[in-house]
């Protein structure tokens, strides 16, 4: 009988002790990039290295010759986390990328299911690619670099057959939006982390995600404003009496702010009968989603103490139950 070797896992480090300058320059060889292809069903062509901006690391840029469009591989040589998936929304903005392809050690059941949740929500031609990296090794034998295909777009059997991809045309690429995505995606990890009571929210692109407040009419809103660079908390209050209980609050506006310990903004306009009460946070470059935990901190931070100060005033305020006043 022949004898047999023995298979064995080798950390991924042997091979490459860094992303940027090791395996990413590796990837971009066209028998390395083959093995990609072979796991996804793709035909890439290695295009260029996009350096970034800012604190943006090294991303390749390829051409898939199936889909016709542009895919953007962003990798790492450990466990996935949220400055790399950040980083990937925010590059495939700026380059026009359709295919994202993470490549990380291993996923995070959360990453999983963030990258599956993208597929099922997102536009038709965005599609999203999680591959575990893996280094095998057969006694003393050469390095066996293995791609192991995690998540992938719903219906991505139909690359199976030689038909081409059905992918939708592509829609203007919004960069705005992606930033808020990306945000709102690390913001809600961080609520899990820290098993606040407010709840995670569904991810989304928009400028804004609500909390509530004990009524109907009352909220707290997360604010972001990307083009003057700052970051909110809000008390919205709305509805036929929003007048009286924001003139009621703004009676204790001393007690309230010595309660949580900052000035605030109280804002009245009968005209558009919006009535607010604002924390800004200015200078927050939301483009650099290096800073991005830090403010996921202090909104958390405010939110937690906003509801722990002003629940018990509304409520309060309901059981008075007193008319409106012009």
């Amino acid at each position: 009988m022949n004898q047999l070797g023995r298979l064995k896992r080798v950390p991924i480090h042997d091979a490459w002790r860094q992303a940027a300058s090791h395996f990413t320059h590796w990837l971009t060889q066209a028998e390395n990039i083959a093995q990609l292809n072979t796991a996804t069903n793709l035909e890439l062509r290695f295009e260029a290295l996009n350096k970034g901006t800012g604190n943006l690391r090294q991303s390749l840029v390829c051409y898939d010759r199936r889909t016709e469009t542009k895919v953007l591989i962003e990798n790492q040589l450990a466990g996935s986390d949220h400055a790399h998936l950040g980083q990937l929304l925010t590059t495939a903005s700026t380059v026009k990328a359709t295919i994202l392809i993470w490549i990380a050690e291993h996923f995070t059941p959360e990453h999983r299911a963030t990258i599956e949740w993208l597929n099922q929500q997102t536009l038709p031609h965005l599609l999203f690619f999680a591959i575990e990296l893996e280094l095998w090794q057969i006694d003393d034998s050469p390095f066996a670099p293995h791609f192991k295909l995690i998540c992938k777009p719903a219906d991505w059997e139909l690359a199976i057959t030689n038909e081409p991809v059905p992918v939708a045309p592509p829609a203007p690429a919004s960069p705005s939006k992606n930033i808020y995505l990306g945000y709102w995606m690390r913001f809600n990890a961080m609520l899990r982390e820290r098993n606040s009571h407010l709840g995670a929210k569904k991810p989304h692109s928009e400028p804004s995600t609500s909390f509530a407040l004990g009524r109907a009419d009352c909220s707290l809103q997360a604010v972001l404003n990307q083009r003057d660079n700052w970051i909110g908390v809000a008390v919205m209050l709305s509805g036929i009496s929003a007048k009286l209980r924001f003139r009621w609050l703004r009676q204790q506006r001393v007690a309230i702010e010595q309660q949580l310990g900052v000035g605030l903004e109280w804002r009245e306009n009968p005209l558009t009968k919006e009535y607010q009460i604002w924390l800004i946070r200015r200078n927050a470059n939301l483009h650099d989603h290096q800073h991005w935990a830090d403010h996921h901190v202090w909104m958390i931070d405010t939110l937690e103490r906003f509801y722990r100060v002003f629940t018990p005033l509304l409520k309060q305020l309901y059981i008075r139950n007193e008319p409106e006043h012009n």
